[in-house]
């Protein structure tokens, strides 16, 4: 891993560590305060170990001689960097809706379809003719607006400009990095194959995720959500609340979607995070966080 890597990944992990305690040892903490806080300790340690993991792939020359060059026939494009986290819990519950948009009923209904024509991007250069991308281009765009209180996403100030920006290369946002604020992360998913897709979500406090029928923000349609006051969940709780899983989405292989989660944090162990089961997973927990790959930034 070059210099230039590895001051980038401690930059990382020093900004996004978990805040000192003030006035107060660990000891001295109560025995669930302990727990948390140990809790974010690992969580932030497993999520720089992937990051170094990754930039240490990334710059790792590629040996392989393989068929890529011009009138070849494979195609295709280079995946996005970033890892997948597996996480456990869910339970069944969400919103179903059809090609049209409109509601479909409950996660009991077996799912709707969000299959269609056209979408997604030509494959790279050098494949053949026809066929789409199954790669998005390895990120998805993250704002915060700072300094407004309250839980409800109902407070997030989507029309006005946020006070941060930046680009997120899974979908999961820095966990413990402020209280009384706002976010959104949006962008667009591309289907890595068709078939039908299950989303959970997890935060503190109040979250939404709405998926669109194809890649227009206006024809997005909630499919998940953690509302209510209180109603938070833990870092790796995906199971709290029924609604924080979606009912089977059909998706197709190639085409985009735009996708966004809200969020809104009122006080301590802010966190959000996506994830999924694939077609061909079996199970009641995300696979893993939808990662990089799978995703590309609004705008």
């Amino acid at each position: 891993m070059s210099k230039v890597s590895l001051r980038l990944a401690l930059s990382w992990g020093t900004r996004h560590a978990p805040p000192p305690l003030k006035n107060q040892s660990f000891l001295s903490l109560p025995s669930t305060r302990r727990l948390r806080r140990f809790r974010q300790l690992v969580f932030h340690t497993s999520l720089l170990a992937s990051l170094l993991i990754a930039c240490s792939e990334a710059e790792t020359p590629d040996t392989n001689p393989g068929a890529a060059g011009a009138g070849g026939g494979g195609g295709g494009t280079a995946a996005g960097s970033g890892g997948a986290m597996a996480d456990a819990g869910a339970s069944q519950a969400g919103s179903a809706f059809s090609v049209g948009g409109s509601r479909a009923g409950s996660a009991g209904d077996g799912g709707t379809s969000l299959a269609g024509t056209g979408g997604g991007t030509t494959a790279g250069a050098g494949g053949a003719a026809g066929g789409a991308a199954l790669v998005g281009l390895g990120s998805i765009t993250y704002e915060r607006w700072n300094n407004l209180k309250g839980e409800s996403v109902e407070l997030v100030p989507v029309n006005q400009p946020p006070d941060f920006t930046t680009q997120l290369t899974s979908f999961q946002v820095p966990i413990d990095v402020s209280e009384d604020y706002a976010a959104r992360v949006r962008g667009f998913l591309t289907a890595p194959a068709t078939g039908q897709y299950v989303f959970f979500i997890r935060s503190d406090d109040n979250s939404e995720l709405s998926l669109s029928t194809d890649d227009t923000p206006a024809n997005k349609i909630r499919i998940a959500h953690i509302a209510g006051s209180p109603a938070w969940t833990g870092y790796e709780e995906w199971d709290k609340f029924p609604s924080q899983k979606s009912a089977p989405v059909e998706l197709v292989a190639g085409k985009r979607y735009y996708i966004e989660a809200l969020l809104k944090e009122d006080i301590t162990e802010d966190h959000l995070s996506v994830g999924w089961l694939k077609p061909g997973d079996v199970g009641a927990v995300p696979s893993e966080i939808i990662p990089g790959k799978q995703l590309s930034p609004a705008n």
